[in-house]
């Protein structure tokens, strides 16, 4: 049931509860004047104890207002209504990733591959605003029915570790012990944008074997397993999952910050490859993902592709084209001695000498040209163009001779 304060509020009519967690109730509502849905995430009273827990509350929802992209649920507003505090944010349809695999099982490797590489593509936008989530896990990850993935609730894993004075405080741990990054278990302080790579890690560990990396003991035994245990083979619980992607997983998960990936954006390339064919596409995926198996993708290590054997053109065709450029020049000169019409031939012979040297030249660019021909095509197009500019202009100067001063033109042409 809502607070009666939400209830009653002026903007917004409660629908409908979608779920509760640790922060609090989160209700779907609607704008009473724009009628757009939207989802209230409602704060527990416990978190906003002091004028301290507010102002933090304020700061974070700031922070993640600063937040536009098509992987990050966008928060619209943080409102007060008595002593409720709330937060306004986008209405996603769909259901979130820890749902989909309690109803699916395991996913194909090309659909979780996709799922992490957009989150990754999330979390690299808001790094590059300064902002990381530090509660990266699939039940923060929603999906959208077009399989596009929203990541939800940043800045509120921060505001929840905080004290009653609103700062964080020592020894608290912020995150889901389950996908929490090593040395946020021992300093909460130090997590950074690599320890919400470590958690899409142990997020990506899960869509693909349906479990956590280490699903038994107590809490503090979990919490102590990121910190000194090795993840296991993801090969021994997934057979099919390729070397490679294994090899991104465990870099993903290492231990040590700096041995991981060190930008969301190195991960988003490192998946790339394992996800469905056209990844531009993939960005919002109207029908069921398929499995598809990178095994065509092209490793650093592996050899690339051996390019085709260029096609040899003969060096005829160097020799007709230089033979025209060079007879295009000698034919313009002689017209200008003699008579001027003949310069319109070393035009008309000069020309295919330039428009089939160009055309060649294309086909020298790409390697399919013997050396022979090659050298004899490119000389023939200086000479083709050199011909059409001597046959213009010395045919052009014999017909103003001829027209103008006969009389010195006509002892030539006896």
């Amino acid at each position: 049931v809502a607070p009666a304060e939400l209830a009653e509020h002026s903007r917004y009519r409660v629908i409908r509860l979608i779920g509760s967690g640790g922060m609090g109730a989160v209700f779907q509502a609607e704008h009473r004047v724009m009628e757009r849905h939207v989802a209230l995430k409602v704060v527990r009273p416990d978190l906003i104890g002091s004028a301290a827990a507010i102002e933090r509350f304020r700061r974070e929802v700031k922070a993640a207002a600063q937040l536009h992209h098509p992987h990050i649920v966008t928060a619209y507003d943080a409102e007060q209504a008595g002593s409720t505090h709330f937060l306004v944010m986008e209405f996603v349809e769909g259901m979130d990733l820890a749902q989909h695999v309690a109803k699916h099982g395991p996913l194909p490797i090309a659909e979780a591959c996709e799922y992490a590489r957009q989150a990754a593509m999330g979390l690299q936008h808001a790094f590059e605003k300064g902002v990381h989530h530090r509660d990266i896990k699939p039940s923060n990850l929603m999906r959208t029915p077009a399989g596009t993935i929203k990541i939800m609730d940043f800045g509120l894993a921060r505001f929840a570790g905080a004290g009653s004075d609103g700062q964080t405080t020592s020894g608290v741990i912020l995150g889901t012990v389950d996908f929490m990054a090593p040395e946020q278990a021992d300093n909460a302080k130090a997590a950074d944008i690599r320890s919400d790579i470590y958690s899409l890690g142990c997020t990506l560990f899960y869509l693909l074997t349906g479990r956590a990396l280490f699903p038994e003991g107590t809490l503090v035994q979990r919490v102590m397993a990121h910190v000194t245990k090795p993840p296991p083979a993801i090969n021994e619980l997934r057979p099919d999952v390729p070397a490679r992607l294994a090899r991104v997983i465990e870099k993903m998960l290492a231990k040590d910050p700096s041995a991981r990936h060190q930008t969301p954006a190195e991960v988003a390339m490192a998946l790339a490859p394992f996800t469905v064919t056209n990844v531009t596409a993939a960005e919002t995926i109207d029908v069921p993902v398929q499995h598809v198996e990178p095994s065509d993708v092209v490793a650093v290590d592996e050899p690339r592709p051996r390019r085709r054997p260029p096609k040899e053109y003969p060096p005829h065709r160097g020799v007709l084209v230089l033979t025209l450029g060079v007879t295009s020049i000698v034919v313009g000169l002689i017209s200008l001695m003699t008579c001027p019409p003949i310069g319109l031939m070393s035009v008309l012979m000069s020309a295919p000498a330039w428009i089939m040297g160009g055309k060649d030249l294309k086909k020298i660019r790409a390697g399919q040209m013997d050396p022979a021909g090659r050298g004899m095509t490119l000389a023939g197009y200086v000479c083709g163009i050199v011909g059409t500019a001597v046959g213009v202009l010395c045919g052009t100067c014999a017909i103003i001779l001829w027209i103008f001063f006969d009389k010195l033109v006509t002892p030539f042409v006896r």
